[in-house]
């Protein structure tokens, strides 16, 4: 991993020069669910064993080869929340995720964690890891699997829903994407989704821009 990071950095070539992520999947932990609750991102690189790596620090990241299987949650039940952090526009606001606060995510996510590891030991994987993996161990506990999850746990960077379409008294946009009583004032991106989508929220994003660019020229 060290040297295709040098190779990027000095070339700009090498296997860093496209995403990490190099497949997707999508699994339903429970059969009644009509769409996926999870979403795997495989990654050819690791954080190593001891939750001592910074995935934005490259100087902490391990030396050696591995890959990883990440169990993404889809659809959270917990919610976060935005507020002013004192009365002066160009502060930053408070911006508090709320992870884990439903016993329902908790449980997803260590559904999602066990399939992920059922994955990683498959046949198809043996080439790469002869002995298997054991990060975590393949015979941890619920409890102990809980803790990896609260010790490695990271949003993917896909929140929406902060100025959610709708008619009710949390709907902060209509359906032509306008602000409730406020005049020429439209929201235009993924915070005016009622609920999340199950998956990356780019292409969803690009087509309210430009539905809403369609809604402007409407006027």
């Amino acid at each position: 991993m060290a040297k295709a990071l040098m190779e990027y950095f000095i070339f700009k070539k090498g296997p860093f020069c496209n995403s990490p992520i190099k497949a997707n999947a999508f699994i339903n932990t429970d059969a009644t669910y009509v769409r996926p609750d999870i979403q795997f991102h495989f990654a050819l690189l690791h954080l190593g064993d001891n939750y001592s790596a910074d995935l934005y620090n490259f100087k902490t990241l391990p030396h050696s080869n591995g890959f990883t299987i990440l169990a993404v949650l889809l659809h959270p039940e917990s919610r976060g929340y935005i507020t002013l952090r004192t009365n002066n526009v160009y502060d930053l606001p408070v911006m508090q995720s709320c992870f884990l606060e439903s016993g329902n995510d908790k449980t997803a996510l260590l559904k999602g964690l066990r399939k992920a590891m059922e994955v990683a030991d498959a046949k198809a994987f043996r080439a790469y890891s002869p002995d298997g993996l054991n990060h975590p161990l393949r015979n941890a506990s619920d409890d102990a699997l809980t803790d990896h999850i609260n010790k490695s746990l990271e949003t993917l960077f896909h929140p929406v829903g902060t100025c959610k379409m709708g008619s009710n008294a949390l709907a902060v946009v209509n359906d032509r994407l306008q602000v409730h009583g406020v005049k020429n004032l439209r929201v235009i991106d993924a915070s005016i989704m009622p609920t999340i989508i199950s998956g990356n929220t780019n292409a969803a994003s690009i087509m309210i821009g430009e539905k809403g660019a369609d809604f402007i020229k409407e006027g």
